[in-house]
């Protein structure tokens, strides 16, 4: 059926009928399902047995976790459109984190240089310098924050937190953004910055995610993952 609604013009429905197609195999529980324990008159018999069954059990487990997901992100290899569209949801979601934190100055450049060059005025949220010598001034001033912008000198990348997602997300992609700019898990002190390791920790589950979706979509345009 699903061949003959493609020859007849009709690709979005046969999509959808392979679609139903794989999730009714899987409520079948006709993939992924493991050989049946075969047993054995001795022990080492019975041992050998159960070594191979469980192999058999974890590859099914596995081809059962692919297949779920497969089907969730890319529509078993149907709807590639649907796992482009993800990852443009998924960028835009982690973005919004990433301006959040870059706003409160949990973001700092990565240059040691310009670091070490600007590290008196700027630093991590509730950082301190001492400005005991200055007429006028308090004994401990606040420092500026990374975002300010006299922390950073034109020419050098300017934070954008989209773009910053996309670098991420995309493996293959290098926007110079996540090589400039990276979030602070520790302030002058040596005190742990907790939202700067709840970024870090987006951070890791982006590229992951990332990795996993665009390897998912290259596989169904290269027909890797085979259909019908």
């Amino acid at each position: 059926m699903i061949k003959v609604l493609r020859e007849m013009g009709h690709p979005h429905e046969a999509a959808k009928v392979a679609i139903e197609k794989q999730r009714m195999m899987r409520k079948a529980r006709k993939i992924g399902k493991p050989a049946r324990f075969a047993g054995g008159r001795t022990w080492s018999e019975k041992a050998k047995n159960r070594f191979f069954w469980a192999i058999e059990w974890l590859s099914a487990f596995v081809r059962n976790v692919f297949h779920d997901f497969s089907g969730a992100l890319v529509g078993y290899g149907y709807n590639v459109t649907r796992g482009i569209v993800l990852l443009v949801l998924a960028a835009s979601a982690f973005s919004v984190c990433f301006e959040i934190g870059y706003d409160n100055g949990y973001f700092a450049p990565t240059n040691a240089i310009m670091q070490q060059a600007y590290h008196n005025q700027c630093g991590a949220p509730g950082d301190t310098v001492d400005a005991s010598g200055q007429k006028g001034r308090a004994a401990a001033m606040m420092k500026k924050s990374w975002n300010d912008p006299a922390c950073t000198p034109p020419e050098y990348t300017s934070f954008q937190a989209f773009f910053y997602s996309l670098d991420l997300i995309l493996p293959v992609v290098n926007l110079g953004q996540d090589g400039d700019w990276a979030p602070m898990v520790v302030d002058a002190k040596g005190d742990t910055l907790w939202w700067g390791e709840a970024l870090r920790g987006l951070i890791i589950i982006e590229i992951l995610f990332g990795w996993g979706l665009t390897l998912l979509i290259a596989a169904v345009m290269t027909n890797l993952i085979k259909k019908d």
